[in-house]
């Protein structure tokens, strides 16, 4: 129904909503066998673009990077914008590092390339941190905090970059 739909889908990118992403990270910790990989992604220069061309801009570029993200992931795979410029993907399954890293390293070419923005080209980036679920996490929990590690690392590491926890 329909307010099953605004509860599962984030109205402006058309990503997962925060609550089907905290639902399913919660079953795939806890009830499913083959693991789950965590995505944790921040946009570099979405800040910029909201206090320099307005919140219609940076509205734009949320619903591109969406676009952007949408593109490089398979059908296991769940993108969630979990509020303000922070997005999620969420894997079905434990990914080894190489193919954990991969993905990363794809979501964040495809965001490196500029916005065109209402006849502006606006710098995108992204950062990402993964964790990956049960090896490098015991639950729900720990999974959040290492992706968020991983992310600050990557951040630190000077942006458009991602890190894999444990590594």
């Amino acid at each position: 129904g329909m307010i099953e739909r605004q509860a599962n889908v984030d109205a402006l990118t058309g990503a997962s909503s925060r609550f089907r992403f905290f639902n399913q990270l919660d079953f795939l910790t806890k009830e499913a066998s083959q693991g789950c990989t965590l995505f944790s992604i921040d946009l570099d220069n979405f800040k910029q673009i909201n206090d320099q061309m307005g919140h219609e801009a940076g509205d734009l570029a949320l619903k591109e990077a969406a676009r952007r993200l949408q593109s490089v992931i398979g059908d296991d795979c769940m993108l969630a914008r979990i509020g303000g410029d922070e997005f999620a993907i969420l894997v079905a399954r434990q990914m080894n590092e190489d193919e954990a890293a991969d993905l990363a390293r794809a979501a964040v070419a495809v965001m490196a390339e500029p916005a065109e923005v209402k006849g502006h080209s606006l710098p995108m980036g992204a950062s990402i941190g993964v964790a990956i679920f049960p090896i490098l996490a015991s639950g729900f929990d720990e999974l959040l905090g290492n992706a968020d590690k991983a992310l600050y690392t990557a951040k630190a590491n000077g942006r458009n970059g991602f890190c894999v926890f444990g590594e």
